[in-house]
């Protein structure tokens, strides 16, 4: 039968960590609400285990008395308070969120920031999964995977701005980061924490944390920015986040702040470039060509400065960038054939070509095998290794273009290629274009990080000979003509009774009010077009589904 009580109470209050943690268990298990103030001793206890079993016990048993209770008390420890605000957080009642809304105006200023917290925890519920797929890459940003509003989310909305709005800035600042952390957008928040952060530079940290959730960058937070990028002991997550958010910007200083942050990233690395936490966010950034000039500019530099380097690894990856316009690709290029003449740029072109995973110079990097400069010869080799560069005659399995759909799929299953050498054909064919293979990059189309857990080799051999035989759900194309004229093309990855959101291939969602829409076309057939692998021998076909397959390890 179940343990009595007193048992349970005893238990929770024992010296013994053991003892107390099941104890606790065994509690919520039976739903015994006789022993929530036993469990609220060990809110915030020093013992993580014990503290974490107890906020998420007393949050299952639905009994929020004892938490409040460590709030209204002057004597209880800020740890104390927050194991409380972490359980009170996860009881989505009414009657809770009344209760927290009746201290927040008159709670000390030791609880009122948990207070806030827990509140602002509660603005959102987790969306019931009604059995659609979210897909192969669900939000993991937390704290839900899912968050919708509920009944009680515009009352509390609307305390929480009045409390924003009375704090003194250094309260209004915690309460901005907490509004960012559970990812309540309100413009008035931004305002007020850009304010505040011209005021005080303290708080320029939380105001990039917010920025780098807006769409649009006001003019106002552009100089904070500036200052964030340059200033040598700003966190480097500090500095990866200001890096983003400038990239949102279109203007001549741009490139010399992000710059100035990379350098100063390098340093935090001890100048080893492949480390530098920025690296993807500004190498990959979709509008680099935007910036050439600078670029090319700063690319001119001494190339003992970190940004004279980083210029010229941005104009290696315009060199082979797709989407990039043919004017600042062929700019790029030249700026790249210049460099190769000279040996030290030569040999950081080989570098930056193995970090940035970029063929552009697989050709001259195997001719570099052999070059006077040993230092250049000795990154060359590297390189070879790591890109798995294909030296001449080293491959003489058959052209995939040269067979049959049927030959290919045969030969193709039996033959072990090597999952580097399929990196390396997945990125010459371009395949980055459309597909993703980590969940850290923002999604394209269909996600292949885990898709050999749901497709065989076969299959996914004849989806990529025979992309239009079958296309992936939720991926079919579609075709938005606007009244505007403007007509644009990608995945439906969202839609309402009013409104249609489309993802288009450079990764950019457009939310677009259906009565905008002229004509609407779905088409028959996959962006992925017939006959990719063509060129490719069935060694590097093969190798390409190594790759994929290796994935999902």
């Amino acid at each position: 039968g179940p343990t009595p009580a007193d048992v349970l109470i005893v238990g929770a209050e024992s010296d013994d960590p053991r003892t107390r943690v099941e104890a606790i268990i065994a509690a919520v298990r039976q739903k015994n609400v006789a022993a929530a103030d036993a469990i609220a001793k060990s809110l915030g206890h020093e013992d993580p285990v014990i503290a974490h079993t107890a906020f998420r016990g007393l949050a299952q048993l639905a009994t929020p008395e004892p938490a409040l209770a460590i709030l209204d008390d002057a004597a209880s420890s800020d740890a104390q308070r927050l194991g409380a605000s972490r359980a009170l957080m996860r009881m989505h009642t009414k009657g809770v969120v009344h209760s927290l809304l009746q201290r927040l105006d008159t709670a000390s200023p030791e609880s009122r920031p948990h207070i806030f917290s827990a509140l602002c925890r509660l603005y959102h519920v987790d969306g019931e999964w009604k059995g659609d797929s979210w897909a192969t890459r669900p939000d993991t940003r937390g704290p839900y995977y899912q968050p919708v509003v509920w009944a009680e989310s515009a009352t509390i909305l609307k305390r929480l701005k009045a409390a924003l709005s009375a704090a003194a800035p250094p309260e209004a600042a915690i309460f901005i980061q907490e509004l960012s952390r559970n990812r309540i957008e309100d413009n008035e928040a931004l305002t007020r924490i850009i304010d505040i952060a011209r005021n005080d530079p303290a708080h320029i940290a939380t105001a990039v944390a917010q920025l780098i959730q807006a769409k649009q960058i006001p003019a106002e937070a552009i100089p904070l920015l500036h200052r964030s990028a340059r200033d040598a002991t700003a966190p480097p997550a500090v500095l990866v986040k200001t890096i983003t958010c400038l990239l949102k910007l279109q203007n001549e200083e741009v490139i010399a702040s992000v710059l100035s942050a990379m350098a100063i990233l390098d340093r935090s690395v001890k100048g080893a470039i492949h480390l530098n936490p920025g690296r993807d966010v500004f190498i990959n950034h979709k509008s680099l060509d935007g910036s050439l000039d600078e670029l090319v500019e700063f690319a001119h530099g001494d190339l003992k400065q970190s940004e004279t380097q980083w210029a010229i690894g941005a104009l290696l990856k315009l060199a082979e960038s797709k989407g990039v316009s043919v004017e600042a690709q062929a700019v790029a290029r030249e700026e790249i054939d210049l460099a190769w003449h000279d040996t030290d740029r030569r040999a950081l072109l080989i570098v930056w070509a193995r970090i940035i995973r970029n063929h552009y110079l697989d050709a001259r990097i195997a001719v570099a095998l052999t070059d006077p400069s040993a230092a250049v010869a000795d990154q060359a080799a590297i390189s070879v290794r790591h890109l798995k560069i294909q030296l001449p005659g080293a491959d003489k399995t058959p052209k995939i273009g040269d067979l049959t759909v049927e030959q290919a799929l045969a030969q193709v299953s039996s033959f072990k290629g090597s999952s580097a050498l399929g990196e390396a054909v997945f990125i010459k064919a371009a395949c980055m274009t459309c597909h993703t293979v980590s969940p850290d990059q923002t999604p394209k189309g269909p996600y292949l990080g885990s898709i050999a857990n749901i497709y065989r080799r076969d299959e996914l051999a004849k989806a990529i000979l025979e992309p239009n035989a079958s296309i992936a759900q939720g991926f079919a194309s579609h075709i938005l003509t606007l009244k505007d004229n403007r007509v644009l093309m990608g995945f439906i990855t969202k839609e309402s009774a009013d409104q249609v959101t489309l993802r288009d291939m450079a990764s950019q969602e457009h939310i677009i009010t259906k009565s905008d829409i002229s004509q609407r076309n779905s088409l028959p057939t996959s962006m992925m077009p017939p006959g990719l692998m063509n060129a490719f021998t069935i060694k590097e076909f093969a190798s390409i589904l190594d790759y994929i397959e290796s994935l999902s390890k």
